[in-house]
Formats: C-alpha cells, sequence, structure tokens
C-alpha cells in the first residue's frame, strides 16, 4: 500500500513514523541545513559539522554548491514537525 491510500481510505499505519528532512535554522549556525540533517539522521551536530568542514577542504566545488542548493530548497522546520 502506498502513503496515499493509507491517509486516504481510513488506514493507520503501525509502523515507525519516519523523521522528515528539515532546516533547522534556529540551531544552524548559517542556515541549519546541517543541523536539518543531524536531526533527521539521529547524529550530532558537532560530529556532523566536522564532517562537512573536512569535505569542504578536500572538495569544496561539490560542498559550498550543494549547501547552497539544500538551504534554498529544504524546507524550514514549523513548530509540527
Amino acid at each position: 500500500m502506498n502513503q496515499y491510500y493509507r491517509e486516504h481510505k481510513g488506514y493507520k499505519s503501525y509502523g515507525p513514523k519516519l523523521k522528515k528532512l528539515r532546516r533547522l535554522p534556529t540551531q544552524g549556525v548559517i542556515a541549519g541545513v546541517i543541523a536539518g540533517f543531524a536531526h533527521h539522521w539521529g547524529l550530532s551536530r558537532f560530529w556532523l559539522r566536522i564532517i562537512v568542514l573536512v569535505l569542504l577542504f578536500s572538495m569544496p566545488a561539490l560542498v559550498i554548491p550543494g549547501y547552497l542548493l539544500f538551504a534554498f530548497f529544504m524546507p524550514e522546520a514549523t513548530a509540527k514537525d
């Protein structure tokens, strides 16, 4: 069964609720992208920032545009998320 069918035909999902990938600007340093990924994956923001910093120095041509794309297109977290 797909998600649409469960939601619109009265079926309840008893599986684990998946976290949505959202930016967390209140917990982030720049736009909250790293904080959003850390929350989504259940990781520490500190260690994920260290990993991104290492990647930034090794592959800046991929990390900078990738971060900017996520900052622009990733939706911001709301109070109900």
